[in-house]
């Protein structure tokens, strides 16, 4: 067998489900969305306040600067009539209904929530998708309501002043399949939650319709306006005073900075553990599957992964890298090393670029695979185990029924569903980027076993 050719099947990546059950590729798929980008606008809503939570108008701060938690709720839900809006009943005072889940599978809602970390990243807010257990939070209800389709893409109530009345529950729909879309509607619901109007400057994330992209929180004072016709008005909550000296201006980036602080940045390693094989580990035959563990402080969050095989049986190091969704489990079928020493090394970063890695040593014995330099055998290059055609790219890239390449990195295109910004990622294994000299191909992607803050052994 020629190196060309042993190299082509060294690697067939693939990862699990609970049941084992394999996934199609198309259902895993990033699909852009040319048709998402000609929407019809849609304005982005507030509800008055109830009666009996009447606006805030003094300069009162949360008890605890910077601890903002904001829980983003993409499964749905009945929400409940309680005469307030406190998300830990699931209460609201705007659409006491079913809410249906958000249609993304994990790498799209890992994308949202890259998205909104990123517009929030220099304010004192936590963004998970994980409900809390106790204490202060917000709630963002994402996905359509059932039986009700209105003609708004959010809404949230309107008028709470330094965020004092604490956590709220608001909503944003799913009119558009863009990671980017839905984080701006999300992000302009919520800070309704905390005090801000909307202005006339389509930059920024408090513009009252839909329409643009990429939108900030903006470091400048805009005009308040009372409707989508930029109709000018007057705000009633005095961070607007303090940010750009009266009631009619708003600065969205200074008064966050004043609601919440700054941010904190976060210093904690992701954990990365090689389930299996065992470190020392002898393995039997030229097969056998590699896994992995991957854990965060931050939930979701996303790995970026490279994995690395060296050996003096291999004419260089094997390299391949990822971006991946965690908590999860990974496995990936390795095949075709000749008999041998081994090293395999996994190393990682999270989204604020901490590293981490792990690494093991095994021995292959009784393996088929001749050794590298024997030609015997013929083979060709490119002659792997990918001929299944389902290896997929989080960019949502064609599949040719061979080789694809992905470089899987963070904040790239194709991360949610049409997205133009997020992760090109998945918590399923994306197609990594291969080394071109290697060929390796592609097994078939699937889900991995999640087992949240149990999934290190």
């Amino acid at each position: 067998m020629s190196v060309l050719a042993l190299l082509a099947s060294l690697l067939a990546l693939s990862t699990t489900t609970t049941d084992d059950a394999p996934v199609p590729a198309d259902s895993l798929r990033v699909q852009p969305t040319p048709a998402d980008a000609a929407r019809p606008l849609r304005r982005i809503a507030t509800s008055p306040r109830p009666a009996g939570q009447p606006a805030i108008t003094s300069d009162q701060r949360p008890a605890r600067l910077g601890s903002k938690i904001l829980y983003v709720n993409f499964d749905g839900g009945s929400l409940n009539a309680c005469g307030n809006d406190d998300p830990h009943d699931n209460c609201t005072t705007i659409f006491p209904g079913t809410v249906e889940p958000y249609g993304g599978d994990a790498a799209n809602r890992a994308a949202v929530i890259q998205t909104v970390r990123k517009r929030v990243a220099d304010f004192g807010i936590t963004v998970t998708d994980q409900r809390p257990g106790s204490g202060d939070y917000d709630m963002e209800m994402v996905g359509n309501w059932q039986g009700s389709n209105p003609d708004f893409a959010g809404i949230a109530p309107a008028g709470d002043c330094w965020d004092n009345y604490g956590g709220e529950t608001s909503f944003t729909l799913e009119v558009s399949t863009s990671a980017d879309a839905i984080a701006e509607i999300m992000l302009q619901e919520l800070a309704h939650t905390w005090g801000l109007d909307h202005v006339d400057d389509k930059t920024d994330l408090l513009y009252p319709t839909t329409e643009g992209s990429n939108k900030t929180f903006v470091d400048d004072c805009f005009q308040v306006v009372d409707d989508v016709d930029l109709n000018p008005g007057q705000g009633f909550c005095d961070h607007h005073v303090q940010a750009c000296g009266n009631y009619s201006h708003q600065n969205s980036h200074a008064e966050l900075l004043l609601i919440f602080g700054p941010s904190q940045p976060d210093t904690s390693a992701p954990i990365v553990e090689i389930l299996a094989p065992g470190d020392g580990a002898t393995v039997e035959g030229n097969k056998f599957d590699l896994e992995l563990g991957l854990q965060d402080d931050q939930l979701p969050a996303v790995i970026k992964a490279t994995v690395t095989i060296d050996g003096p049986s291999l004419p260089a190091p094997l390299a391949n890298d990822g971006a991946f969704v965690s908590p999860s489990e990974l496995k990936f079928p390795i095949n075709g090393l000749p008999d041998g020493e081994y090293t395999i090394v996994v190393d990682v970063t999270d989204e604020s670029d901490n590293p981490a890695s792990d690494m093991i040593a095994i021995t292959v014995v009784g393996s088929d695979a001749p050794p590298v330099g024997d030609s015997s055998g013929g083979g060709e290059a490119g002659s792997g185990d990918g001929s299944s055609g389902d290896g997929t790219d989080a960019g949502g890239g064609d599949d040719d029924g061979g080789t694809t390449e992905a470089t899987g990195g963070v904040g790239q295109d194709g991360g949610g569903r049409g997205s133009d910004e997020g992760c090109a990622c998945t918590s399923t294994g994306s197609a990594w980027a291969m080394t071109p000299w290697a060929l390796l191909l592609l097994g078939a992607l699937r889900r991995p076993r999640r087992r949240g803050a149990a999934l290190l052994r």
